[in-house]
């Protein structure tokens, strides 16, 4: 029995260092499918007609606030993705832009905040009258 070596690498039965593990094996690479099989098996493997009224039905119950199918999302499930997904998708995104929208005024904001902190301090004279107590004007009638 061998011992197994923690540098060496583990292979599957038959395939050898160096080869492409995602390749299908050159067996089944070799095979050549006659254009008549090929369309049939084509036909076969046809989605089957989608049911929109069911996935707008899950995507209202997931998101209750769903009024308006948005033009990416119609276009990605025309491109065979399912409603809940695309709208998952497109509801990412406008979380990012929100999400970025937020941060740069949140940063604009903390760059007036720190300017003000560190501005001069403006419209303060010394020559502001004070009230005066009458226990004070005791003390300079004496003087």
């Amino acid at each position: 029995m061998n011992e197994w070596n923690p540098n060496e690498a583990l292979l599957p039965e038959g395939w050898e260092e160096g080869a492409d593990l995602f390749a299908p094996p050159a067996e089944e690479a070799a095979e050549e499918t006659a254009p008549e099989a090929a369309a049939e098996e084509a036909e076969e493997t046809a989605p089957p007609e989608r049911d929109y009224a069911a996935e707008v039905a899950l995507l209202r119950r997931i998101w209750p606030d769903f009024k308006e199918m948005p033009e990416e999302v119609a276009q990605m499930a025309a491109e065979g993705e399912s409603l809940v997904a695309a709208y998952a998708v497109w509801q990412g995104r406008e979380h990012l832009k929100e999400a970025q929208t937020l941060r740069a005024e949140n940063a604009a904001l903390k760059q007036n905040a720190n300017a003000a902190l560190h501005a001069p301090v403006r419209g303060v004279k010394g020559s502001a009258k004070q009230k005066i107590s009458d226990f004070e004007r005791g003390f300079e009638s004496v003087m």
